[in-house]
């Protein structure tokens, strides 16, 4: 997709579905890893959200184009979960977790 004068947006799009997961794929034009990697966890979000599950977790697929499975979590034992703790690869991220994100991006 292009945009304005010519410049590529962001693009997050769902590729394939099945009942507990999603094949997204996303591409960027430039920035830093930060944006990117808070346009990524955006998009998982909402796609979370859409799909009314209470959780996630993202496998990287490929990397240009950027192309990730979000598998969906049950929501047993996310009660416990440390808020507080980095995410690392292969963490599952909750509602809770993207609720958090939202607010400091919403500031």
């Amino acid at each position: 997709m292009t945009g304005k004068a010519g410049q590529q947006e962001m693009v997050f799009q769902e590729v394939e579905r099945a009942a507990q997961a999603s094949t997204v794929e996303a591409s960027f034009a430039s920035g830093s890893v930060a944006a990117k990697s808070s346009f990524l966890l955006r998009g998982t979000c909402a796609l979370m959200r859409v799909r009314e599950k209470p959780a996630f977790r993202i496998v990287h697929l490929a990397k240009q184009p950027v192309r990730m499975r979000i598998e969906f979590m049950p929501g047993e034992n996310l009660e416990q979960e440390r808020l507080d703790q980095p995410l690392g690869e292969g963490s599952v991220i909750s509602a809770a977790r993207c609720t958090i994100f939202d607010a400091i991006l919403n500031r």
